[in-house]
């Protein structure tokens, strides 16, 4: 953490400090702020994933489409059946209508695929990145961002 202390700055297609002369800096200060800043940032870094795995053994692919009953389900229906049996695993069609894909807009960004190393998020159009953190290979899904 560095304090700043009377820094240049301009304003014009971009606002950004600089070094003068007269600009004092200090590394690590021991100031109440300083403190407040370390703890804001540090519960930015433990943030909720940008893109959860789908948890293991709790949707049975199988029995679903071996099943003699095939039910297409309505968001209503899913409603009224998690509010009266919220503990009850549910399975079933759903009936949706997808509005808005941004897949070429994701992709001409590079942020098709996405994935989470060292709580940073990496975005990548290819099935594995790099974390910037560690230089671990990560294995990425499709961007959830990615169906509206």
């Amino acid at each position: 953490m560095l304090l700043l202390e009377a820094p240049g700055w301009k304003i014009g297609r971009g606002t950004y400090l600089s070094l003068t002369t007269t600009t004092i800096v200090d590394v690590d200060p021991a100031i109440s702020d300083a403190d407040w800043l370390r703890r804001w940032a540090s519960r930015q870094k433990v943030r909720e994933a940008i893109n959860p795995s789908f948890p293991e053994g709790v949707f049975d692919l199988n029995a679903l489409i071996t099943s003699p009953l095939r039910c297409l389900y309505t968001f209503g229906d899913l409603d009224e059946f998690a509010r009266a049996a919220p503990q009850e695993t549910f399975q079933g069609y759903l009936s949706v209508l997808v509005m808005d894909v941004r897949l070429l807009e994701n992709w001409k960004r590079g942020m098709l695929m996405c994935g989470e190393c060292c709580s940073m998020s990496i975005y990548a159009n290819a099935l594995e990145g790099t974390c910037k953190g560690c230089d671990k290979r990560v294995e990425l899904r499709l961007n959830p961002r990615t169906v509206g």
